[in-house]
């Protein structure tokens, strides 16, 4: 009997058609919730209900996993929604350049005691990348699915290579290094509307966007490093109090990380070009050390993500 586990994702190209792409991710953490959604009809006659049926079908869980240049494209794709991809020549790294648009469904695959368990019409709906330092970077995500059905045990293929890690990533503001920062975290929740429910059928619709998106983070700096902090309590640089017009400080952010993969050093970035700092905060416990956190909240929708690695077009089937 087979005693493995293992995680895949594919991209649909049909929302809730279970994507014929079966890629191996490498992930910590991936946990099933299927919800039934019982209905019970209770009348005047009685101290109990006196009927039940099953009622609109809730499937979701979380999913962790660190961040492999050969393993993210699927997971970028289902978040933003369009992969601008380029290529040149062999010599050059494929460029994925991803956008914000509709989110793009997913078929999650689970394999564990002999068994598959195979999740389709799936989209994240609360995402977050963090880059900390002594770790690698890491993914993780609530999500949401049409349908769960069990499937035969069948292990996918797992690409190469090691995952970002965190001596080999950075902050930019304005086109500088912003030095002594311990952790960033790139927060993209697009909003999806987990009642998507129709006649006619007892399984979410389609993934559907229910108001305005939340695209963010944080920005943890070393406990003597006070100019982001600074920033962020006084809304501009080198000021010492809040002026008149009550700024909020403004920056184009990028967070970047290389990795090598096929013989060549591939890539992650995130484009942030305003990003906002509304908060600033910390506190003093004795002689504990006290990092500075400071949250940013990122606007327009001209935020992206490029990653170069040697991955042919993510194509939804």
């Amino acid at each position: 009997m087979v005693m493995g586990r293992y995680a895949a994702i594919g991209n649909e190209a049909t929302y809730g058609t279970p994507a014929a792409t079966k890629k191996g991710i490498r992930v910590h953490r991936f946990s099933v919730e299927v919800d039934r959604g019982a209905m019970y009809d209770e009348s005047i006659e009685s101290y109990f209900a006196g009927a039940a049926s099953g009622g609109p079908l809730k499937v979701g869980g979380r999913l962790e996993m660190s961040v492999y240049p050969l393993m993210c494209g699927e997971v970028l794709m289902a978040l933003f929604g369009e992969d601008g991809y380029t290529y040149t020549n062999s010599s050059d790294l494929h460029t994925h350049e991803f956008t914000l648009s509709d989110p793009s469904p997913v078929t999650l695959r689970l394999g564990e005691n002999n068994v598959e368990w195979e999740l389709a019409g799936c989209g994240f709906t609360g995402a977050e990348f963090t880059f900390e330092a002594k770790e690698f970077v890491k993914f993780a995500t609530t999500y949401i699915a049409k349908d769960i059905q069990k499937k035969a045990y069948a292990e996918p293929t797992f690409a190469s290579g090691q995952p970002f890690v965190f001596w080999n990533a950075r902050l930019m503001s304005d086109g500088v290094s912003v030095d002594h920062v311990e952790k960033v975290t790139v927060s993209i929740d697009r909003s999806l509307k987990d009642d998507a429910f129709v006649l006619d059928s007892f399984k979410r619709d389609d993934l559907i966007v229910d108001g305005v998106g939340e695209l963010g983070g944080t920005i943890t700096v070393t406990e003597k490093h006070l100019a982001e902090l600074e920033r962020a309590i006084f809304g501009q640089s080198g000021a010492t109090s809040i002026s008149s017009d009550n700024p909020l400080f403004e920056a184009h952010l990028q967070v970047q990380c290389e990795q090598k993969c096929g013989g060549q050093v591939c890539s992650l970035e995130f484009d942030i070009p305003v990003g906002v700092y509304v908060e600033g905060s910390w506190e003093i416990t004795g002689r504990d050390y006290a990092a500075r956190e400071i949250p940013y909240r990122i606007l327009g929708s001209g935020f992206s993500a490029t990653l170069k690695n040697t991955q042919g077009e993510i194509v939804p089937d």
